[in-house]
């Protein structure tokens, strides 16, 4: 079967594709157990959390990845990260960026600054759309308490339960240049499906669980209209968006070469399902192979149906590890 046999062609074309434009994990903050029904920081896009977080590592800081419990109807939020006075966010942001809400890990991937080991810093986080409720997780059991800041919003009651300041052991992973290999599986969300899109259901909204080696890996999409829902992938990833419109927002991270050489092969799509409308999802396996750890993999969705032209997900990359 395909999704048994695709992964033991990175150990052999692995070197076609070495697109170096995002980062690893460097450091994850709690939830090293990541365990159904972790409690939430609720808050509408409309207020803000800041988090006072120390900076585990120095160099190139290229943003954070969040565990959300759950997400509004709206696609986007926004991280900017601050420099610290007393703990409180001062000045202009620093750097910043956007990303499409997913549940689990929530990848921003900001443009790369410079920012100096033990220094604390404020990772501000709000709606970038109206509508937007972000739901941030916590681990009662995690090591480390990340003081914050709440400002829940416009009419939202759940908000209020939670005092106005504190520290919580929020899961969070900090990103930078500085660590081009991890352990750790990820799945870091890039590109975005065109702004112009009316409603959560305009364009296919992929998640992909993290690409633990020796489990299976689940890809899930919503998109309102029955038809067929196709995964390509590549081995590596473009490093930077790569156009494929009209229209102009409509692009990849795909590495385009490595696309053409697994179809030559028969692999491509890495697999293709049938979507009956709202949610589906397909699955596909990873060996236990240690030697494969910090592998990255691009996927992207396309869904296609009788009823419409062909619709594309945003991309995501995969970091194979454990």
């Amino acid at each position: 079967m395909r999704v048994t046999t695709w992964i033991a062609y990175v150990c052999l074309i692995s070197s076609i594709a070495t697109g170096q434009g995002l980062t690893s994990v460097c450091h994850q903050f709690n939830g090293q157990s990541l365990n159904p029904g972790l409690p939430s920081i609720p808050f509408a896009g409309s207020g803000t959390l800041d988090l006072l977080v120390t900076a585990p590592v120095g160099g190139a800081f290229n943003g954070v990845s969040l565990y959300l419990n759950g997400f509004g109807a709206a696609q986007k939020a926004t991280l900017a990260l601050y420099a610290s006075a007393g703990g409180v966010a001062t000045g202009s942001p620093i750097t910043s960026a956007d990303s499409q809400l997913s549940g689990g890990w929530c990848t921003f991937q900001t443009p790369e600054v410079a920012v100096v080991a033990g220094v604390p810093y404020v990772l501000r986080f709000s709606g970038a759309v109206p509508g937007t409720v972000l739901s941030v997780a916590y681990d009662p059991a995690g090591s480390t308490a990340i003081p914050y800041a709440l400002v829940c919003g416009a009419s939202f009651t759940a908000c209020n339960f939670f005092p106005s300041s504190g520290a919580l052991p929020v899961v969070l992973r900090w990103r930078s240049s500085a660590c081009v290999n991890t352990a750790l599986a990820d799945a870091a969300y890039v590109g975005w499906t065109c702004p112009s899109a009316p409603s959560f259901w305009a364009t296919p909204n992929l998640n992909v669980t993290a690409p633990v080696l020796g489990t299976q890996a689940f890809a899930t999409w919503a998109v309102a209209q029955a038809g067929d829902f196709h995964l390509f992938w590549s081995i590596g990833h473009a490093a930077s968006s790569v156009p494929l419109g009209p229209p102009a927002c409509l692009s990849t991270f795909l590495d385009l070469a490595s696309v053409q050489l697994l179809a030559g092969l028969g692999l491509e799509p890495l697999l293709t399902t049938p979507s009956p409308g709202f949610f589906a999802s397909g699955a596909f396996l990873l060996p236990n192979d240690p030697a494969l750890t910090g592998q990255k993999v691009a996927v992207q969705g396309v869904f296609t149906s009788p009823s419409s032209p062909a619709q594309f997900s945003r991309s995501a990359v995969l970091t194979l590890g454990y």
